[in-house]
């Protein structure tokens, strides 16, 4: 699995998955009464859907507690084949371990539907090393004592694409490097 950031709109990265978050809305916050708030990388994908995104989170009574996520076809309305929304909890409780949890749901879930290439809208306050440690450590698979018949048959993600912006572009890259040395 190779990690990597990318300067680039959200609604134009072409990737079999494209993953934004959600926090816990607090009453004050939540003026459509959904119990979540959109990130703004998520609120640009849900513009470019038509309200598709806003509408199908209210409709499964989704919940942006940490780790909860829900998966959905674009219908071709962004670049990106599939589209993970995940839950963040309370911003203002969120741990390190949160975002961890957040980045193994993620690479679960990119499994689950053989996603080879995931592009992750980075929101301003996550750090990316937490990210990947999180995505590593939930695809992690022992596998010394499985056969080599079994092992072809397991799916791997090939790449994950940070998208993040042109002031944090060096920060990210570097807590790439960090997360993939911690988590090796």
């Amino acid at each position: 699995m190779k990690f990597f950031t990318k300067l680039t709109d959200v609604t134009k990265t072409e990737a079999d998955m494209l993953v934004v978050f959600s926090s816990f809305a607090k009453a004050m916050e939540d003026k459509a009464g959904t119990g979540f708030m959109l990130s703004e990388e998520a609120k640009k994908v849900d513009g470019a859907m038509g309200g598709m995104l806003a509408e199908a989170a209210v409709a499964e009574d989704f919940e942006a507690k940490t780790g909860n996520a829900l998966l959905m076809h674009t219908h071709g309305k962004v670049a990106a084949k599939r589209l993970l929304l995940v839950g963040l909890g309370d911003e203002k409780e969120r741990t390190v371990t949160d975002v961890q949890t957040a980045g193994a749901t993620i690479g679960r879930r990119a499994l689950e539907v053989a996603a080879k290439t995931v592009a992750v809208a980075l929101p301003k306050d996550l750090t990316s090393q937490s990210v990947v440690e999180g995505v590593m450590l939930g695809t992690y698979t022992f596998s010394k004592h499985k056969s080599e018949e079994s092992r072809k048959k397991e799916k791997h993600i090939e790449e994950v694409i940070l998208l993040t912006t042109p002031p944090k572009l060096n920060a990210v890259a570097a807590g790439i490097s960090r997360g993939e040395t911690v988590s090796r």
